[in-house]
């Protein structure tokens, strides 16, 4: 039912055969579960009994159904229902404690006409929001779960959609989109949904980011770069120079955007250098190697650091790397060739040997041993 409503929002010409029947099953649900809430919390308990039920279903059918009010209007029985939540909602939102939840019902409120309502959770979200000009805006808590109400790409876009419609307040939208195009750039949408949800939120409204086919200019050595090809859509381009075209100047580096919106690149000075006189620089990403010899004690396998001309043939070396980053932290090692579960107090992994390659989902999981693997870019 949500999904056909968003896809009219996007100006979407359906079919409202299907989504109307959804609405007359859910209408007929929530009555149904008004019904039993009243039976169970009101058989002449008003005055002992905390009534004050709300959760995120409820939120979730209330968004959902705030898209077609003026497509089917609420019977009388599913209507005791949702003024029956609506008034929840006013008071006890904050009982909720997931954003995307809470932005449901900001929206759900402000299609109900409880405009005031609705304003007042969106300044509260955005209150305990955090912006800055890399990142855009974001909320410190973590969002990274298994359950939908956790979701942290499906919650961003709700931020937008929220913050669109209730306050209008571009500037919010904007920054919202840089985290959203962010998460895409430095690691992924992790799922078909998060994917359909992200990209709603973009083309929803604000800045038409398809809308302009002007592309970023770069100079260099005050010489503007001129593209051989740009991808459709995206704006991407390359230009790779050879190494007797490179001249010192180049470091001069200008770039220009003139419409409005983020963009994002980079230039990259590759040449060859031997290994010695290679030296650590450290800013946004952080490389450590350590390594270390793996002896068996009374305690059992323990991993001792490698001291100069310590090693004897048969030893088994154990490489620890740490890849730091201003997002996140993970650390692995390399060293057993068969199929093997890895767990962990935080986590599971397992380690196959066809392409000796190791996924950890959790960010904070320490070290991970796989032996004889292969680091792959």
């Amino acid at each position: 039912m949500t999904g056909f409503g968003r896809l009219r929002n996007l100006g979407v010409d359906i079919d409202l055969t299907i989504p109307l029947k959804c609405v007359d099953y859910l209408d007929k649900k929530i009555a149904d579960d008004y019904d039993k809430l009243i039976v169970k919390f009101r058989d002449g308990k008003e005055e002992s009994v905390d009534f004050d039920y709300l959760d995120p279903v409820i939120a979730f059918y209330l968004y959902g159904r705030s898209f077609f009010i003026k497509d089917k209007p609420l019977p009388i029985n599913t209507k005791e229902a949702v003024d029956f939540f609506i008034e929840r909602a006013k008071t006890k939102w904050l009982s909720i404690p997931y954003r995307i939840s809470q932005a449901h019902l900001a929206i759900a409120l402000y299609r109900f006409g409880q405009k005031k309502s609705a304003k007042e959770i969106v300044n509260s979200i955005k209150e305990r929001s955090l912006a800055n000009d890399e990142l855009g805006r974001f909320w410190s808590e973590n969002e990274i779960s298994y359950s939908w109400k956790r979701a942290e790409i499906e919650t961003q876009a709700m931020m937008i959609e929220m913050f669109n419609e209730v306050t209008k307040d571009e500037e919010a939208v904007e920054d919202c989109k840089v985290w959203l195009l962010k998460q895409k750039q430095t690691q992924s949408w992790k799922s078909t949904k998060a994917t359909a949800d992200a990209i709603y939120a973009l083309l929803l409204r604000g800045t038409d980011l398809f809308a302009s086919n002007e592309i970023v200019k770069v100079s260099l050595a005050n010489k503007e770069v001129k593209p051989d090809k740009i991808e459709a859509g995206t704006g991407y381009y390359e230009k790779i120079y050879s190494a007797n075209e490179i001249t010192p100047q180049m470091g001069n580096i200008q770039v220009s955007k003139e419409e409005n919106g983020v963009a994002w690149g980079a230039v990259h000075w590759q040449y060859f250098e031997d290994m010695a006189k290679v030296t650590p620089f450290e800013k946004n990403l952080k490389l450590k190697k350590e390594l270390f010899i793996k002896v068996y004690t009374d305690k059992g396998p323990e991993l001792k650091p490698i001291k100069q001309n310590s090693l004897r043939v048969g030893d088994l070396v154990v490489v620890r790397i740490e890849l730091e980053t201003e997002r996140c932290r993970v650390t692995f090692g390399f060293a057993l060739s068969s199929a093997k579960k890895h767990r962990r107090k935080c986590c599971g992994a397992f380690l196959r040997p066809q392409d000796r390659t190791h996924f950890c989902g959790h960010r904070k999981c320490g070290l991970k041993e796989l032996k004889n693997a292969v680091l792959r870019p």
